[in-house]
């Protein structure tokens, strides 16, 4: 099982490693849209070294990240990046994409070319790996300070369109921008994708004896109790939370309006959540 899970990581990542190669051959350089990434930094970089292609500067930025990532970022960044590097690499010099005449708007390829791009990245690092590049900044940011890695990419790649302005006019940036924008999406999407979407209610209630009772019965769902104290009168309250399936909330709802409709609640949606109930079945 091992060796079948390694094989579909390993497949899964030069998919996406492929996918990224094609978004960024087939969409961003041949309609010069400023995006994040190595692509956006080669269409900033290619005026100044015009007789090296922007593939070609593409390939050179991921391999340097990647020996940059290696020192700072260790062994296990390696491991789980060299793979992609390289396929990403080889794919911009070796594959024929020129052959693929896409002619379509500045917008559209913003849009095609952020989305495919980010659902490339999103499932090369739902693998656990990176796709190095411009990723490893934020990566270095997030071991160093503590940055998210998810802002840290996106700071990164809104910084290098923002510097596109140097070479490039106000709407071009406007373009790059709005790739930026889904390119991030795609990512999003591609980790959370498959995962159970859910929502995670807090209740705070005097009858939370008996809203709680019912979510136990009525939905099958477990419980969490916990103390804590209003900011203004300095009383104690019980807090009931729960995370119940999307299509489970208005039976939730429902349930707490039946006992207290002043009720305080407090909802936010889960992008996946894992075990008992959920991700595996209850234990009997």
């Amino acid at each position: 099982m091992e060796k079948r899970e390694e094989i579909r990581k390993i497949l899964f990542t030069v998919l996406g490693s492929i996918l990224l190669a094609f978004s960024t051959a087939v969409f961003i350089i041949p309609n010069n849209v400023l995006t994040g990434g190595v692509s956006g930094v080669s269409i900033i970089l290619s005026p100044l070294v015009p007789s090296i292609s922007k593939q070609h500067i593409a390939s050179f930025l991921s391999v340097m990240m990647f020996i940059i990532g290696r020192i700072f970022l260790g062994k296990d960044f390696a491991v789980n990046t060299v793979l992609s590097t390289i396929v990403y690499s080889l794919s911009l010099v070796i594959i024929p994409w020129n052959r693929i005449i896409v002619n379509v708007e500045p917008l559209i390829a913003c849009l095609y070319g952020g989305l495919l791009g980010g659902i490339g990245v999103g499932i090369v690092m739902r693998q656990g790996g990176s796709t190095g590049g411009m990723d490893v900044p934020p990566l270095m940011m997030n071991r160093y300070f503590g940055l998210d890695v998810s802002k840290g990419i996106l700071i990164v790649d809104a910084l290098t369109v923002i510097i596109g302005l140097i070479e490039y006019d106000a709407p071009s940036v406007l373009y790059g921008l709005i790739s930026v924008y889904f390119t991030s999406l795609g990512v999003e999407k591609a980790i959370s994708f498959g995962g159970t979407r859910a929502k995670e209610i807090r209740i705070i209630s005097d009858s939370y004896e008996k809203i709680n009772e019912d979510i136990l019965t009525v939905l099958d769902r477990g419980t969490t109790i916990y103390e804590a104290s209003g900011g203004y009168t300095k009383n104690d309250k019980k807090v009931l939370s729960c995370v119940v399936e999307d299509k489970q909330y208005q039976t939730v709802m429902d349930i707490i309006n039946r006992y207290d409709e002043y009720a305080f609640v407090i909802v936010n949606d889960v992008q996946d959540v894992h075990g008992e109930g959920f991700s595996v079945p209850v234990r009997i």
